[in-house]
């Protein structure tokens, strides 16, 4: 048994409607006038003609709607598709009618070209045509409507949304206004009431002042020098070391190659709020953490103190300094977790370099503008 292929069957189905109606159509425009002139021999034949002459029609008809669609396939462009289609179905129409004249005279279905109703064949075709035409544009122009309508509703939806998006971001900008200047002012309240003999806690207020500010100050960058994130991370240190006193051990040793090094803000803080987080700290159990750098990364290592309990934690530190290094820099931070040591190397870029970063981009501002999108 022979298989057909499957995209003959698909095709088949596809176009089996349309070869249907064609005998319909045959019978919408039957009439004896139509074989009036013929040899009597080929009277019987006249079916298989007239159907033949309507399958060409509807198969040209098809094609012309096709490659017109392809070339003006916009919702707006209807009209102007519609008449260089009925152009270009006209042209067409002439020639197949032409072909037919040609054949019928060598096969000698007539005997002279005045026996040939051209003008009558002529005006079927085109009915034929433009009826097939009408239903081919009348269901594209109504996908088309339906489609302009879903895209409309989306794009008003959009608008909308992001009106809203707009008028929460400036709610949210007063709040964020409001929120560090009542958090200032009540800091400043809380020293008036500590005892001036008392300078660690006064110290200590000073140091987390500096640390909210800094974080207030940097938020909205994507790059800071290192030197400045060496003064926070220093702060940082000194509010952890009145808790943790000696038992907490911290050391820069960096080359002046790094003077002119950018990275992400925090980055270096939220590693070391990472080891601390995650390693017990206390008698004998002093945490030792180093910031050294390697090429073009900042690095920061610290021994293995394992909590007892281990602390909740979400992974979303690391995580979300990962996305912001990629972003920032073009490349990720790497995490290397030894059985003694934990060490996160922090990509830098430079000031001189800084435009030559970013993954497939020329420069750090295109990263920058990826991740205020992000």
């Amino acid at each position: 048994m022979v298989k057909i292929p499957h995209r003959v069957v698909a095709f088949m189905r596809e176009r089996a409607l349309q070869w249907l109606s064609i005998p319909i159509i045959y019978l919408l425009f039957w009439s004896e006038d139509n074989y009036a002139n013929w040899n009597p021999s080929y009277h019987a034949w006249e079916p298989v003609f007239s159907m033949a002459y309507i399958f060409l029609l509807w198969e040209g008809n098809y094609s012309i709607g096709i490659f017109w669609c392809k070339k003006l396939p916009e919702f707006e462009a209807t009209v102007k598709r519609l008449v260089r289609q009925l152009l270009t179905s006209t042209v067409f129409i002439l020639l197949v009618n032409l072909l037919f004249l040609g054949v019928f005279l060598f096969i000698g279905v007539i005997d002279d070209v005045h026996t040939y109703s051209f003008k009558g064949s002529l005006l079927s075709g085109l009915l034929v045509s433009y009826l097939i035409i009408a239903v081919y544009e009348g269901v594209d122009f109504y996908n088309g409507w339906k489609t302009h309508v879903v895209k409309s509703e989306t794009l008003a939806r959009e608008k909308s949304e992001i009106q809203l998006a707009l008028v929460d971001a400036q709610l949210s900008a007063l709040r964020d206004q409001l929120n560090p200047h009542f958090l200032f002012n009540s800091l400043n309240t809380l020293s008036s009431l500590i005892d001036l003999k008392n300078k660690k806690a006064i110290t200590y207020l000073e140091q987390l002042a500096d640390v909210y500010r800094y974080l207030l100050e940097n938020r909205e960058k994507h790059l800071i020098s290192l030197n400045e994130e060496l003064t926070f991370a220093s702060a940082y240190i000194s509010l952890n070391k009145t808790r943790f006193r000696d038992d907490l051990s911290y050391k820069v040793e960096l080359d002046t190659s790094m003077g002119g090094a950018l990275l992400p803000p925090y980055a270096l803080q939220l590693t070391l709020e990472n080891a601390i987080k995650h390693n017990a700290i206390g008698r004998d159990k002093t945490l030792r953490v180093e910031v050294t750098n390697e090429a073009d990364y900042l690095v920061v290592s610290n021994n293995k103190r394992p909590k007892p309990v281990l602390a909740t934690s979400t992974g979303m530190g690391l995580e979300n300094l990962r996305h912001r290094s990629l972003l920032a820099t073009g490349k990720p931070i790497e995490v290397i977790d030894r059985n003694d040591r934990f060490t996160v190397k922090i990509p830098v870029v430079f000031q001189d370099d800084q435009f030559s970063n970013t993954p497939g981009s020329t420069n750090v501002n295109t990263s920058q503008h990826a991740y205020s999108n992000y």
